[in-house]
């Protein structure tokens, strides 16, 4: 216990020290120049996480030091896969405050920052965590899709993987949850223009949930892919249509909570989870995303063998 403490200070300490060093348009600058001469630009990218619960923030630094930093992107890692490395900064906002329109500007500014980083560094890619991608584009502040894009292909790649470990028999059909969300209404495009998928999915959202029992009622004998790529707590709305025959894939950002996993698990139903794509990441990631580089970070292409889910029940 005293071991896992220490280390925990060590790494927010560490963290502070680097920002404290490296987060200066100066550094880096020099690290840019560094990048693109020296290193033929293996720096590619530039990613901006955030907290989605409060332990994810302390898990990487002081709350004295996360209150300063609420708008301001600060180091707290890297990630390595085949093609290069990837700078991972974050800062103490939260979903809750993206939604605020009074945070337009504050976002806006926030975009600004990390392209300035990204400009720094000498880097291809600027990429954001979550419902950021989104939150941006719906607000006009970015005009790219970039995550959404690559994470549509490898949500397809996991539902590929899901079958294949479960032996999922040819008659499976995939439900959609968060189907005219961001990510969801060009999921549904993807699967739609692949013939083998074309009628086997159903798109269903909390405005047409009244929809979902009558459409279940007649996949009785069939396997279920329950999709879920809709709003954070969403999930409870639809665990009440698990049964046994019902395998969840998540691919929400943070992964499914304790209470929640105990409710599926009591409907005898299975849950995995989308971790991301193989690479290493320093440190590694919290909870379900150890060990995986989240999809809307990845700057490799998707396969099959590269994707990451995880079994939760």
């Amino acid at each position: 216990m005293e071991r896992k403490v220490s280390a925990g200070l060590v790494k927010k300490i560490s963290i502070i020290l680097l920002d404290c060093l490296v987060n200066h348009r100066p550094i880096l600058a020099m690290i840019g120049y560094i990048n693109k001469y020296l290193l033929k630009g293996r720096i590619r990218s530039v990613f901006l996480v955030y907290p989605a619960k409060r332990r994810h923030i302390t898990a990487y630094t002081f709350d004295w030091f996360s209150k300063r930093m609420q708008w301001k992107p600060f180091i707290i890692g890297f990630f390595i896969q085949k093609k290069g490395v990837g700078i991972v900064f974050t800062m103490s906002s939260g979903e809750k405050d993206f939604l605020k329109n009074e945070n337009r500007s504050n976002l806006k500014l926030l975009f600004q920052r990390m392209e300035e980083k990204r400009m720094l560094l000498r880097a291809e890619i600027k990429s954001f965590a979550g419902v950021l991608p989104g939150g941006l584009y719906k607000k006009g502040i970015s005009k790219k899709t970039q995550e959404a894009d690559f994470t549509v292909t490898a949500i397809f790649r996991a539902i590929e993987l899901l079958k294949e470990k479960e032996k999922l028999p040819h008659n499976h059909v995939v439900v959609i949850l968060g189907a005219k969300g961001f990510i969801g209404k060009k999921l549904v495009t993807f699967l739609e223009n692949k013939k083998e998928y074309r009628e086997k999915i159903f798109g269903v959202d909390l405005d047409n949930l009244l929809e979902l029992p009558k459409f279940l009622e007649t996949k009785r004998n069939n396997h279920l892919i329950f999709l879920n790529i809709t709003k954070k707590k969403a999930l409870n709305e639809y665990i009440p249509f698990f049964t046994n025959k019902t395998i969840v894939l998540n691919e929400v950002y943070p992964e499914p909570s304790e209470e929640e996993l105990a409710e599926i698990k009591a409907k005898r139903a299975k849950c995995y989870h989308v971790v991301g794509l193989k690479g290493r990441v320093y440190p590694r990631f919290p909870g379900a995303y150890d060990r995986g580089v989240p999809c809307c970070a990845s700057f490799v292409s998707c396969n099959k063998n590269g994707i990451i889910i995880k079994k939760m029940i």
